[in-house]
């Protein structure tokens, strides 16, 4: 029998995993997951978020002082593969960068080993807080420009201090009032000095994680970022991240369509219906919640002449509604 998180969901008899069991953790989801640490105190994670299968789980949870009564809500950061404390000390190094930088981060309550030598880092949860991405997908425009200039400032900070973010995407910093705390110190990498270069394609990264019709405020943005870092604002070099900007998307975009587009995932549902010559293959995200035509027939009644955008020699471009929701189609 396969084990996975969703099993011990759904299975009457909810059990606790043993050391031996992490490599069986999947997915994420609901699970029971006792560990004494080196140091004698008590992590007991109720919640897989987080899965590298057979490398590396990221757990809610409680954590414990041995002695001691009083019990703090962490995430706990499990390395399990046979390069557990190369990558273990990798992710403190970066952690311990971002401490010295004085750059805020969620308290490392412990470091060490569990008892049975898997590599464990536990964090202070922050209560009451959302990872940037959450919180941009739920505000309106204004508010988005606002975090977008929090989080360029930054971005400022790792820059000043010869860090850089080697995995930069909004995910990466959570969001608690008006405080921005940096995660993942296993991206983190400490520099003597930075290039031009390097500085310009992380800020471009950033940029690319916002949407196409937000790129009016880049002028301004970069702006921000001079004033932060104290370099002098150059209208060529900011032309020069606004082409690093486009590269990075469509290499995102490339790189996840060849992973993902193509079979049903987490976050894609394909649907193929080939008939003859003339067939139809869609792939949508889970998330869109609407009926979307099921043949090439349905599809054509949704292009009209009254709703076209395009109507050019290698494709055609409509808008049109599906279950009240207004969606683009390009055929």
């Amino acid at each position: 029998m396969k084990w996975c998180c969703q099993h011990l969901i759904y299975s009457k008899d909810f059990r606790t995993l043993q050391q031996s069991d992490l490599h069986k953790v999947l997915a994420p989801g609901k699970l029971a997951l006792s560990l004494t640490l080196s140091d004698g105190s008590s992590l007991v994670c109720d919640e897989v978020v987080r899965v590298i299968p057979n490398k590396r789980l990221v757990c809610k949870g409680i954590w414990q002082q041995k002695a001691e009564f009083q019990q703090k809500k962490v995430y706990a950061k499990l390395f399990i593969d046979a390069r557990a404390a190369h990558y273990f000390a990798r992710d403190l190094s970066g952690v311990t960068d971002l401490l010295s930088a004085k750059i805020a981060t969620p308290p490392l309550l412990f470091q060490g080993q569990t008892q049975y030598g898997a590599y464990v880092l536990v964090f202070e949860a922050i209560e009451n807080s959302l990872n940037a991405e959450q919180v941009w997908q739920k505000s309106a425009a204004k508010a988005r420009l606002s975090l977008a200039q929090k989080l360029v400032a930054e971005v400022a900070k790792h820059h000043k201090a010869g860090l850089l973010q080697t995995d930069l995407h909004f995910k990466n910093f959570l969001i608690e009032n008006d405080k921005i705390y940096t995660l993942d110190g296993d991206g983190i990498r400490k520099y003597t000095r930075l290039s031009k270069r390097q500085t310009q394609r992380n800020l471009a990264t950033l940029f690319s994680k916002m949407d196409v019709l937000e790129e009016d405020w880049m002028p301004e943005l970069y702006e921000g970022y001079c004033a932060q870092t104290g370099i002098a604002y150059s209208i060529f070099d900011e032309a020069e991240i606004w082409v690093l900007t486009q590269k990075i998307r469509r290499q995102t975009a490339s790189s996840y369509a060849d992973k993902k587009v193509f079979r049903t995932c987490t976050d894609v549902q394909v649907h193929e219906n080939i008939t003859g010559l003339k067939g139809l293959f869609y792939a949508a995200s889970s998330n869109a919640n609407i009926n979307l035509p099921k043949n090439v027939a349905e599809l054509e009644a949704l292009i009209q002449p009254s709703n076209l955008l395009k109507n050019g020699n290698t494709c055609t471009v409509a808008l049109a509604e599906i279950d009240h929701k207004n969606v683009v189609i390009k055929r």
